[in-house]
């Protein structure tokens, strides 16, 4: 069975892909947000660089994105429209697409034209025609309303759920998303590291394990599958270098690439599987259009310069959906709830729209914590 959960709440819009109970793909967007892939706009071409072989086109709101020429004939002061097709990143703008013969009257550039909602850019995201059943916290109508536009064949499909994302097994699914370790059923460890220019993965074997062939073997075939399946749930994208573990005689590498490319043949992401070298490392390429999910789900981090940790919003829609789940569990209890400050200041901006409870913040408490009670 595959499932699609969503959830429309004060703080985000989630989104979860369930294939047969385990967690596959998630993502999330703050309330209110303007996702970026999508956005149109009617831009002005401010430089021409022909080294690049493109055009850095002005998109109003102090912002430029850069639009390869592919012989468009692009002149400085041309109006041409377009669409983000790779969110800005890293100081870098966004990528855009040309919107062929679009013609805008009645508009001076630059200017935003359109930009998807975050419920219509997560279910757009997430739609498969294998879907069997989706569940929507909340409000089923504004759902129902934009499948009928766009999917009709999905709007069968919808039924409310009180707290979709209050099960204990999905946050720690999404929690898992998030860590930089991989368990390896072995026992090993896949280890990614995002850096500026690429995703750095290295493969651990198990403490206890045998050092032998067939061990070393089997654990670069389960990462090999771990990583696979960790892209595309992570969203992770750009380069990516895998550092496997060294494996004697001949073989390794192409059987390596094999479970690769069997594992990615149904990505979206279309990786591109380079060789193993002689150092054991092994190069490929997923298409990016975003941050990796971690990096989206999380906020620069006010003690520790250049470092990241969850957002507030994140955390405070976590928080908001365990809150509903433990109000059914404990119906006409007072409940108690306690977080880090922040989170528990973005609540009390939603009390109206949450089960009754008493907001307690608690300054020492780690990032992540959460406590639900009675009192």
């Amino acid at each position: 069975m595959t499932r699609l959960l969503l959830q429309a709440g004060p703080f985000a819009v989630q989104a979860a892909w369930l294939s047969d109970g385990e967690l596959t793909a998630y993502d999330a967007l703050p309330a209110g947000s303007l996702p970026w892939l999508g956005r149109r706009y009617l831009g002005r071409v401010a430089q021409v660089e022909a080294a690049l072989r493109a055009a850095f086109v002005e998109l109003g709101e102090a912002l430029q994105g850069l639009l390869p020429l592919a012989g468009a004939g692009l002149k400085e002061g041309m109006t041409v429209a377009v669409e983000v097709v790779r969110e800005p990143e890293a100081g870098k703008g966004p990528l855009l697409a040309p919107l062929p013969d679009r013609v805008i009257a009645g508009r001076a550039a630059p200017a935003r034209l359109a930009a998807p909602e975050p419920v219509e850019a997560l279910l757009r995201a997430f739609a498969r025609s294998d879907l069997t059943e989706i569940l929507v916290g909340g409000d089923t109508a504004p759902w129902r309303a934009l499948c009928r536009r766009h999917l009709p064949d999905l709007a069968p499909l919808i039924r409310p759920s009180e707290a979709p994302f209050a099960d204990s097994a999905i946050e720690e699914a999404i929690f898992a998303l998030l860590a930089p370790e991989v368990a390896l059923p072995s026992g090993g460890r896949l280890v990614l590291e995002h850096a500026r220019a690429m995703t750095v993965c290295d493969v651990d074997l198990a403490a206890a394990a045998r050092q032998g062939r067939s061990a070393v073997a089997a654990t670069n075939d389960e990462a090999a599958l771990a990583l696979a399946r960790a892209m595309r749930a992570r969203d992770i994208g750009g380069l990516l270098v895998v550092d496997f573990l060294k494996e004697r005689g001949r073989g390794a590498g192409e059987r390596l690439r094999g479970i690769l490319r069997g594992a990615t043949a149904d990505d979206p992401g279309q990786p591109r599987i380079g060789s193993l070298s002689a150092f054991g490392l092994l190069e490929l390429t997923r298409r990016r259009q975003r941050p990796p999910l971690a990096w989206r789900l999380g906020e620069p981090c006010p003690h520790c310069p250049g470092g990241r940790r969850l957002a507030g919003w994140w955390l405070a829609e976590r928080a908001a959906a365990r809150l509903r789940g433990e109000a059914r569990h404990w119906p006409g209890r007072a409940l108690t709830l306690s977080a880090p400050p922040d989170v528990v200041a973005l609540l009390a901006t939603a009390a109206d729209r949450l089960p009754a409870c008493e907001l307690r913040a608690e300054p020492g408490l780690a990032r992540d914590a959460l406590s639900i009670g009675p009192r």
